[in-house]
């Protein structure tokens, strides 16, 4: 007769057995708290940070009310940007397409946008774009420096600056500033406001792109028109 006591090779008893489950659920349990954030691209850390001098919520620009600034959302792949409607020394919050978020410093960066002399000295530079500049009044109460290219006739390249219009303002027009790329074709055209460098070289990029590839509209026929 086999005895009661018997243990095979491999055999757990009970007390084995249930020390097994405890430790497979504690691990399931660090999976869970631990949730890997290597799909998005955050900003890198601070080296302040990482040496100690400063403490991890702390930011390192001025934030202030109506403020442009890149946002990295678990809603997005990519980062996207959004305006500060309000903060305090931990949480920004920022309204990305109409949604209100609370961020930290490791979440938003601030958009950079140069003067409108030097954004055209880097188009030039970056695309060889040259300009030439005439008064726009339209454009007032802000800057009517109107920087203009012509790629052929009918195919025309603007950049301006302006700011949005605000609530908040006295006059409204003291809001966010932006610089405006507009490019007009013979029967299309497509303008933008942009908040940072980046959005200026992508909406160039994409008025260099409809100029190449822009259609001369057909002449129609006597008995057309």
């Amino acid at each position: 007769m086999m005895p009661k006591d018997y243990v095979c090779d491999g055999q757990m008893n009970l007390w084995e057995y249930m020390q097994s489950i405890e430790r497979e659920e504690k691990a399931s349990e660090v999976l869970i708290a631990e949730p890997d954030d290597s799909i998005h691209e955050h900003p890198p850390v601070d080296p302040d940070v990482a040496s100690g001098k400063k403490k991890p919520y702390e930011y390192d620009f001025e934030r202030f009310v109506e403020q442009k600034v890149w946002c990295w959302l678990t809603d997005y792949d990519e980062p996207q940007i959004g305006e500060i409607t309000a903060f305090d020394h931990y949480y920004t919050e920022v309204k990305v397409h109409y949604e209100d978020y609370a961020l930290t410093c490791r979440d938003v960066k601030p958009c950079i946008l140069p003067s409108l002399e030097e954004t055209i000295e880097q188009i030039t530079r970056k695309y060889g774009l040259e300009f030439e500049t005439y008064e726009g009044e339209w454009n007032l109460p802000d800057n009517t420096t109107i920087y203009k290219h012509v790629f052929k006739k009918h195919s025309v390249l603007e950049i301006s600056e302006s700011h949005y219009w605000s609530p908040r303002k006295e006059n409204n027009f003291e809001g966010a500033r932006y610089i405006s790329v507009d490019w007009e074709g013979w029967n299309e055209g497509t303008g933008r406001p942009c908040d940072d460098i980046a959005e200026v070289f992508h909406a160039v990029e994409d008025s260099i792109y409809r100029n190449d590839h822009a259609k001369k509209p057909k002449k129609k026929d006597d008995d057309d028109e």
